[in-house]
């Protein structure tokens, strides 16, 4: 559940080695937010480390795809902070603990101030979810009927459990793909709201 909070969203990391190096330069603003040549560097390393079997070598493209990223992320943290979500800490940490497992990152390996960039990552995902789902979850229609029918085509061995669990799941599947259309629609709508520079 919790890898597909990650399927579009990708997080800030930064090594030590990197602090201090580069020159600070202003490259975009979103509204009065700025990012700058180090959220870049940032943003492009996580990339690979999240992709460090995939050999990415093509660093224009890798430029372009964390630019775009952190456009996104600062556009969805506006209407946040909008609409005033909050998300409960413990939550976030508790989706943290289950990010890094299943990134397979030891905490004990990164510093403090690495684990906080990544937690806010975690927290404008998980925060922008439940505002798109709070905003359009009552618009979601499920066809139960529908539902059925695939469970009542699905191996004749299952037990009544079994039946219902995967009722549930599909439900669940169904509900998640009607609100990534809302998803959709909700930040190109607030997109075209906000004034974005770029240097």
């Amino acid at each position: 559940m919790i890898s597909r909070f990650f399927f579009i969203i990708l997080l800030i990391v930064q090594t030590n080695s990197s602090y201090g190096i580069a020159e600070y330069k202003i490259i975009a603003t979103i509204n009065n937010i700025a990012i700058t040549n180090l959220d870049l560097n940032k943003e492009i390393n996580v990339i690979k480390l999240l992709n460090k079997n995939n050999n990415l070598t093509d660093n224009a493209y890798l430029e372009q795809i964390a630019f775009k990223n952190l456009i996104d992320e600062n556009i969805k943290l506006i209407e946040i902070n909008n609409k005033k979500i909050e998300i409960e800490s413990k939550k976030i940490k508790k989706f943290l603990n289950i990010f890094l497992n299943e990134n397979k990152i030891n905490q004990f390996e990164i510093n403090k101030e690495i684990l906080n960039l990544i937690e806010k990552k975690i927290k404008i995902d998980t925060s922008w979810r439940l505002l798109v789902n709070e905003m359009y979850g009552w618009k979601i229609n499920i066809n139960i009927q529908e539902i059925n029918h695939r469970v009542s085509n699905s191996k004749n061995n299952m037990s009544n459990q079994e039946k219902e669990a995967l009722k549930q799941k599909l439900i669940e599947l169904e509900k998640d793909k009607k609100l990534k259309v809302f998803d959709k629609y909700h930040f190109n709508k607030i997109k075209n709201n906000v004034l974005i520079k770029i240097y």
